[in-house]
């Protein structure tokens, strides 16, 4: 399978060999998709979801917290404040 890897996050794609031109395509389009930022967002969200668990008891608030630091918005907010801004939305420290 064609991989995009970005640190521990990996994306394999496949066409059970009947598309490698189609499979090169999607790995492509996901490389632009994923920029290399990712392998240290991912890292940050392994450290922020730690801290989640220990800070926030009910389950459903802490599933909504490392949803909302796992979307779109939550990459921007690390792209622009790293770590300290997951923390912050995720009301710790």
């Amino acid at each position: 399978p064609a991989t995009v890897v970005r640190g521990p996050l990996m994306i394999a794609i496949s066409t059970a060999g009947q598309a490698p031109a189609l499979s090169r395509r999607v790995r492509q389009q996901l490389e632009q998709q994923f920029p290399q930022r990712y392998a240290s967002y991912t890292r940050a969200l392994g450290v922020i979801r730690r801290e989640v668990r220990s800070a926030i008891t009910q389950p459903r608030r802490r599933q909504q917290v490392l949803r909302r630091l796992a979307s779109a918005t939550g990459f921007e907010l690390y792209r622009k404040g790293g770590l300290p801004a997951l923390r912050r939305e995720a009301g710790l420290k």
